[in-house]
């Protein structure tokens, strides 16, 4: 697949990630992010859920010169102030205590005709943020016969009834 360019894109909280356009946007306007972090931020959304050693990070995002692993937690503390990580509960990057990083926020795929979105809340720490991640996944299913999946939300299971009960009232 040399020289093809990939056009997906990822969604996750109100960020869009697409990979052929290389840009960041946040509710549509694109965020300031470098060609490195971008690098790092594509290859960990594209592992998510799995814990990428730094130096495979390193060497991945800097095959052709020798870096330090601070040149790699600068680029990770842009991605995050970009992010907003760790406000409002969200968390999209962690930091595997001497193993290395992991993409753990919820990705949403943009769900074409036919396809029914899913709302994943394995990742998300503060219940109260459950309501969100579920507009967040039916924003691209405006005015169709939904099956709505809530998945991973056993952390919290008092809130996830309260969010089904509530969409279940308002689709009445």
């Amino acid at each position: 697949m040399h020289g093809a360019i990939i056009h997906r894109k990822l969604r996750f909280g109100p960020f869009e990630l697409s990979v052929g356009e290389r840009v960041l946007r946040r509710d549509g306007r694109a965020l300031p992010l470098g060609a490195r972090a971008l690098d790092i931020l594509i290859y960990l959304a594209d592992r998510a859920g799995k814990v990428i050693a730094k130096r495979e990070l390193i060497d991945h995002v800097w095959s052709d010169v020798t870096v330090a692993e601070g040149t790699l937690r600068v680029h990770v503390a842009a991605i995050r102030k970009a992010l907003g990580d760790g406000q409002f509960g969200n968390q999209y990057i962690a930091n595997i205590k001497g193993r290395g990083y992991s993409f753990v926020g919820t990705l949403v795929p943009f769900a074409g005709r036919g396809q029914v979105p899913l709302a994943d809340l394995g990742s998300l720490t503060d219940p109260r943020h459950f309501a969100e991640a579920i507009a967040t996944s039916l924003r691209f299913a405006v005015n169709l016969k939904l099956l709505i999946v809530l998945d991973n939300g056993e952390q919290a299971i008092e809130a996830v009834t309260l969010v089904a009960e509530q969409l279940s009232q308002e689709t009445d």
